[in-house]
């Protein structure tokens, strides 16, 4: 009845409110935290509440403008704007390999201590929004003479095919990770709730990156 006299009368808006209003309406932070796990169990974590929430928290740590870019932007505009967005976090250093001089390199390169990511960023305007194989393997090419310890990743707005899922399941040299669950990522890392080196570690592990594999606080419980 707390809920509901606050206008919070579905799932979605649990989900979509702060925890801090969450807790002032049921007065118990556990409580409800409690209530967004048990929601969350049965909603599952769809792009539009992870959307809001982004939009939400990326205030709170002054980079809502730059979220907002990479949501925009496509193309060469997109890189640039992941870029900026990435050199929020000073521990590790961003470089733009791809500057238009030379041709065929791949986009952005992220080094932490030993570890070192590749990055190629694909974005697409077809009427059916997916990134097809082709695309989603181009990084493999691309990065051929950079040292082989160095983890291949595409980034792919908004998602990739299901023939791009499946087969990426068996990979061992590459990592797919659509736009959301990237973007969710590095908020974590800038909210403070995940280091950076475990958020590279996470992103370097081949196959469809998964959310429920990285570490952290949810955007959405903040």
């Amino acid at each position: 009845m707390a809920l509901v006299a606050q206008g919070i009368t579905t799932l979605k808006d649990v989900l979509t409110i702060s925890i801090d209003k969450l807790t002032s309406i049921l007065r118990h932070q556990t409580r409800a935290e409690a209530l967004v796990q048990a929601v969350s169990s049965v909603s599952g974590i769809t792009e539009d509440r992870l959307k809001h929430a982004h939009s939400r928290v990326a205030k709170s740590v002054g980079v809502d403008e730059l979220v907002n870019e990479c949501n925009a932007q496509l193309g060469t505009p997109y890189e640039a704007a992941i870029a900026a967005l990435l050199r929020e976090e000073p521990s590790w250093v961003v470089t733009e390999i791809d500057d238009g001089k030379r041709q065929n390199d791949p986009d952005l390169m992220v080094q932490l201590g030993t570890i070192t990511i590749i990055i190629e960023c694909k974005t697409t305007q077809k009427k059916v929004p997916l990134i097809g194989k082709e695309e989603a393997w181009a990084v493999l090419q691309k990065a051929a003479d950079y040292d082989r310890s160095y983890k291949r990743v595409t980034l792919g707005k908004p998602q990739f095919d299901e023939t791009c899922k499946k087969k990426v399941a068996g990979a061992h040299d590459i990592t797919l990770i659509e736009h959301t669950v990237f973007i969710e990522g590095v908020l974590r890392v800038l909210l403070g709730s995940l280091s950076a080196q475990s958020f590279l570690e996470w992103l370097g592990q081949p196959g469809l990156s998964d959310l429920q594999r990285l570490g952290g606080k949810p955007t959405y419980q903040e």
